[in-house]
Protein backbone atom coordinates (compact mmCIF):
# COMPACT_ATOMS: atom_id res chain seq x y z
CA UNK A 1 0.00 0.00 0.00
CA UNK A 2 1.49 3.31 -0.99
CA UNK A 3 1.66 5.97 1.67
CA UNK A 4 -0.14 9.45 0.71
CA UNK A 5 2.86 12.43 1.84
CA UNK A 6 0.72 15.53 2.35
CA UNK A 7 1.46 18.62 -0.36
CA UNK A 8 0.30 20.16 -2.99
CA UNK A 9 -1.46 18.15 -5.75
CA UNK A 10 -3.19 20.43 -7.37
CA UNK A 11 -3.32 23.89 -9.34
CA UNK A 12 -6.13 25.54 -10.88
CA UNK A 13 -5.46 27.81 -13.84
CA UNK A 14 -8.01 30.30 -15.30
CA UNK A 15 -6.99 30.27 -19.13
CA UNK A 16 -8.92 31.28 -22.24
CA UNK A 17 -8.52 28.60 -24.14
CA UNK A 18 -8.26 25.42 -22.22
CA UNK A 19 -7.70 23.19 -25.57
CA UNK A 20 -4.91 25.33 -26.80
CA UNK A 21 -3.36 25.63 -23.07
CA UNK A 22 -4.33 21.35 -22.40
CA UNK A 23 -2.34 21.01 -25.48
CA UNK A 24 1.01 22.93 -25.08
CA UNK A 25 0.95 21.71 -21.26
CA UNK A 26 0.43 18.33 -22.70
CA UNK A 27 3.56 18.05 -25.60
CA UNK A 28 6.30 20.44 -23.74
CA UNK A 29 5.55 18.73 -19.94
CA UNK A 30 4.00 15.16 -21.40
CA UNK A 31 0.83 15.52 -19.06
CA UNK A 32 -2.05 13.06 -19.33
CA UNK A 33 -5.76 14.08 -19.93
CA UNK A 34 -7.62 12.88 -16.83
CA UNK A 35 -10.68 14.19 -17.38
CA UNK A 36 -12.65 17.02 -19.38
CA UNK A 37 -15.75 18.17 -17.82
CA UNK A 38 -18.64 19.16 -19.60
CA UNK A 39 -17.89 23.00 -18.87
CA UNK A 40 -14.94 22.22 -21.19
CA UNK A 41 -12.23 22.43 -17.73
CA UNK A 42 -9.65 19.90 -18.29
CA UNK A 43 -7.39 17.97 -15.79
CA UNK A 44 -3.83 17.14 -16.68
CA UNK A 45 -1.60 15.33 -14.43
CA UNK A 46 1.80 13.78 -14.22
CA UNK A 47 0.29 11.02 -12.28
CA UNK A 48 1.46 13.32 -8.93
CA UNK A 49 -0.01 16.53 -9.39
CA UNK A 50 -2.92 17.72 -11.31
CA UNK A 51 -3.15 20.94 -13.45
CA UNK A 52 -6.72 22.25 -13.93
CA UNK A 53 -7.21 24.45 -17.06
CA UNK A 54 -10.38 25.88 -16.63
CA UNK A 55 -12.26 29.04 -18.28
CA UNK A 56 -13.85 29.90 -14.76
CA UNK A 57 -12.16 32.72 -13.19
CA UNK A 58 -13.04 32.47 -9.46
CA UNK A 59 -11.29 35.40 -7.85
CA UNK A 60 -11.24 38.82 -9.40
CA UNK A 61 -8.01 39.74 -7.19
CA UNK A 62 -4.53 38.67 -7.67
CA UNK A 63 -2.86 35.50 -6.53
CA UNK A 64 -1.26 32.96 -8.20
CA UNK A 65 1.87 34.91 -9.50
CA UNK A 66 3.68 31.80 -11.21
CA UNK A 67 4.07 27.96 -10.63
CA UNK A 68 7.39 26.09 -11.10
CA UNK A 69 7.50 22.64 -12.80
CA UNK A 70 10.00 20.41 -11.84
CA UNK A 71 11.55 18.09 -14.80
CA UNK A 72 14.84 15.78 -15.34
CA UNK A 73 15.83 17.56 -18.80
CA UNK A 74 16.10 21.17 -18.47
CA UNK A 75 18.14 21.14 -21.39
CA UNK A 76 15.93 19.17 -23.47
CA UNK A 77 12.97 20.89 -22.72
CA UNK A 78 14.49 24.58 -23.24
CA UNK A 79 15.10 23.24 -26.69
CA UNK A 80 11.74 22.17 -27.24
CA UNK A 81 10.10 25.20 -25.99
CA UNK A 82 12.33 27.42 -28.26
CA UNK A 83 11.84 25.31 -31.46
CA UNK A 84 8.16 25.96 -30.63
CA UNK A 85 8.63 29.73 -30.16
CA UNK A 86 8.11 29.75 -26.74
CA UNK A 87 11.06 32.67 -25.39
CA UNK A 88 12.90 30.99 -22.40
CA UNK A 89 14.98 32.95 -20.17
CA UNK A 90 17.37 31.41 -17.77
CA UNK A 91 16.60 32.40 -14.28
CA UNK A 92 18.33 31.41 -10.91
CA UNK A 93 21.30 28.26 -11.70
CA UNK A 94 19.49 25.56 -13.00
CA UNK A 95 16.08 27.15 -13.85
CA UNK A 96 14.47 28.88 -16.94
CA UNK A 97 11.32 30.73 -16.83
CA UNK A 98 8.55 31.68 -19.45
CA UNK A 99 5.00 32.61 -20.64
CA UNK A 100 2.73 30.03 -21.71
CA UNK A 101 0.40 30.48 -24.29
CA UNK A 102 -2.08 32.34 -21.89
CA UNK A 103 0.77 34.52 -20.59
CA UNK A 104 0.83 32.63 -16.93
CA UNK A 105 4.56 32.59 -15.75
CA UNK A 106 6.27 29.30 -15.55
CA UNK A 107 9.64 28.89 -14.06
CA UNK A 108 10.88 25.48 -14.33
CA UNK A 109 14.08 23.72 -12.52
CA UNK A 110 16.02 20.09 -12.22
CA UNK A 111 16.35 20.33 -8.69
CA UNK A 112 13.25 21.24 -7.22
CA UNK A 113 12.29 23.69 -4.83
CA UNK A 114 11.40 21.58 -1.52
CA UNK A 115 15.47 21.44 -0.24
Amino acid sequence: EEKKLPGVRLLAVQVANPDEASAFYKEQFELNTVERDSDGNIRLSDGTVALLLTKNQLRAKGGVQYFGIQVSDLPGLKKRLQDGGVAVSDSAKGQIHFSDPEGNRVVVSENGWAN
